[in-house]
């Protein structure tokens, strides 16, 4: 995985190009060896191109690959609760605490 690549994509979604933003975060993220930013980033995208059922399975995939990081339980956390599933993302919030995770939008997740 590239930083550069990832680099790249982000400044395209701060231009507004979610779209081409998409297509370097999708490769980036079929990886094996996919980095937790580029699984997260990926999935944010997802979720604000109306896109909550994939940003759901990119977000499962990195608490699986990623599951001592509070950051990646939050992002699930984060998505269920947009997606109306609040036992299943008031579970994810709690994991994401056990990691140590103890941020503002983590509580407001909750």
């Amino acid at each position: 995985m590239s930083e550069a690549e990832l680099a790249q994509a982000q400044a395209l979604a701060a231009r507004g190009q979610a779209a081409e933003a998409l297509v370097i975060t999708g490769r980036l993220a079929e990886a094996a060896d996919a980095s937790h930013g580029a699984l997260a980033f990926h999935a944010t995208l997802l979720k604000a191109m109306g896109r909550p059922e994939e940003a759901l399975l990119v977000n499962l995939r990195a608490a699986k690959q990623f599951a001592a990081s509070g950051v990646a339980w939050h992002n699930l956390a984060s998505t269920l609760a947009d997606m109306g599933r609040g036992a299943e993302a008031k579970a994810a919030v709690e994991r994401a605490f056990a990691h140590g995770l103890d941020a503002p939008e983590t509580w407001q997740v909750r």
